[in-house]
């Protein structure tokens, strides 16, 4: 069956703003107070057209020619040259370590290798020639990087309109990258915003942590304003203090995390994909494919969305496939902000699979009366949790149909204003009846989704030809909607998770999306 593009907006649900907005990318400002799903498109080649170039045997006192590079330490130390243009790192590993100085000397915020701001005009672009050809090699422990310093980025309040592209990093202690203003990084944030921070098509791994209250993160974001993480593999974050995260998003809005790998492979792990703390809205979490079966219990869960917006906010998350087979601190997916968040959310086309012993629930989320759309997404456990397979408070639902639970289905419901463990029903009517909301669930399949189970990876949660949940969705979770197949494979994806295996230099880049204006 093919499925036509569409916006996805439930008619309930109205645009916001009166003035012209517009979703961009690569350096443009995201300033839509509501996001419209965008598909990713055919794939693009990466630029090999660049300003000046970074080598590993190369000199600052080099003119930075591709034939007379740079060493990495231009980066610092060449600000005002390349500010605003793009320079290319050539194929090598870079001693990171010995590069700054022979041990990390920095703050905990500040990066050791820091990334002039571009312009709205023009982007700083720091580009590996080879797609992750260009391997930097932090070679930092809790000795000789006391304080946590991240390795790379630009973080204050001049970080803006910059791309980090195509690198691999690892050996990091706390952090690998970092951007945005860190300062505002706390609830109830109204600072100053980054503006057209990207990073894209990075292989990050081998981060360790033992600072304590420090989230270890493989890419971290402060207080942006369209941000866009993309087409990254993330994974061996390893934080003894058990609040390591792959992708962090803080106090920020009208950004997206898209079409991102993390893959866990040990202990420690506090979150897969997070947007942190208060005053994060409108953002956008899509096309990841999130597989914690590696990972030893971690604290969190694998996507979660702390949003506390205005009931004017919408963020979704969609698309995304979710697994794991150890215990979860308290959830996979979920939003935060007890006792009652009132922005919009959106939940669709999501595939939750493997939620084990001690987990609380598969979706779990505090919301105020008429803030929860949530349908097509396919929920598969294999014990019973604390909190059920999913949980929200009573009332909130606006839109909730169309799911896949399991054949013995766990449906919690938390008292509003509260976050007391819920009441837990076994009957899809008497749990829309506790909901208070009669259609809740009306056209929802209990039962195996039948999966592919072949390839590995994303492929192997594409649906068989004879499952139950093909053409059983609905593109807006309304009988109005049309036909989409349940889960991350539904609703017109055709890319989840990263488009490279990690040691390989090839690479597909996503396109642009497509640039799309609301009046």
């Amino acid at each position: 069956m093919r499925h036509k593009k569409h916006p996805l907006s439930h008619p309930s649900e109205p645009l916001c703003g009166s003035r012209r907005q517009f979703l961009g990318y690569g350096g443009a400002l995201v300033g839509a107070s509501i996001f419209v799903p965008l598909y990713p498109r055919s794939a693009a080649a990466q630029s090999t057209s660049f300003d000046y170039y970074i080598s590993p045997t190369g000199s600052d006192s080099n003119p930075g020619t591709q034939a007379s590079p740079w060493a990495l330490t231009s980066i610092n130390t060449k600000q005002s040259t390349y500010a605003g243009k793009r320079v290319g790192v050539l194929p090598g590993t870079y001693n990171c370590l010995s590069l700054s100085g022979g041990s990390y000397t920095g703050s905990f915020s500040s990066p050791a290798f820091f990334i002039a701001a571009g312009s709205s005009n023009a982007s700083t672009v720091i580009q590996s020639t080879t797609a992750r050809g260009a391997i930097l090699d932090g070679g930092a422990n809790a000795s000789n990087n006391p304080n946590g310093q991240p390795l790379i980025g630009n973080v204050g309040t001049g970080c803006q309109y910059i791309t980090l592209d195509g690198f691999e990093i690892k050996n990091c202690f706390n952090r690998a990258i970092s951007f945005g203003y860190q300062t505002g990084a706390f609830g109830g944030y109204s600072g100053p915003l980054s503006f057209g921070i990207v990073v894209q098509n990075c292989y990050v791994h081998a981060i360790t942590n033992t600072l304590p209250a420090a989230n270890t993160t493989g890419i971290t974001i402060y207080s942006a304003n369209g941000a866009i993480v993309q087409n990254n593999y993330i994974t061996d974050i390893e934080d003894s203090t058990t609040r390591g995260d792959a992708i962090e998003f803080w106090t920020s809005q009208n950004s997206i995390a898209q079409l991102n790998s993390v893959i866990a492979s040990g202990g420690g792990m506090y979150a897969g994909i997070v947007n942190k703390n208060a005053s994060n809205y409108n953002n956008i979490i899509r096309f990841n494919y999130v597989d914690l079966t590696l990972a030893a219990p971690i604290s969190e869960g694998a996507i979660v969305m702390d949003s506390d917006g205005s009931a004017g906010t919408i963020d979704q998350c969609y698309n995304n496939i979710i697994i794991s087979d150890y215990p979860i601190g308290s959830y996979l997916i979920s939003t935060g902000n007890f006792p009652a968040s009132v922005n919009k959310q959106r939940w669709f086309n999501n595939t939750i699979v493997g939620i084990p012993n001690f987990a609380n629930v598969g979706f779990y989320r505090l919301g105020a009366a008429g803030t929860i759309s949530f349908y097509n997404n396919i929920i598969q456990r294999n014990t019973t949790g604390y909190r059920g397979d999913v949980d929200t408070s009573a009332n909130a639902p606006v839109v909730w149909d169309y799911n896949c639970y399991p054949a013995s289905p766990q449906l919690g419901v938390t008292a509003s204003g509260t976050q007391n463990p819920p009441t837990v029903y076994t009957s899809i009517a008497s749990w829309a009846a506790a909901l208070g909301n009669a259609g809740t669930d009306a056209h929802s399949l209990k039962g195996a989704p039948v999966f592919a189970a072949s390839g590995t990876g994303p492929s192997y949660y594409q649906l068989q030809g004879g499952s139950p949940c093909k053409g059983a969705g609905s593109t807006t979770g309304t009988p109005s909607g049309a036909p989409t197949d349940m889960g991350a494979w539904g609703n017109g994806a055709t890319q989840i998770g990263c488009s490279f295996a990690p040691g390989s230099n090839s690479v597909v880049t996503p396109d642009p999306p497509t640039i799309i204006s609301i009046s």
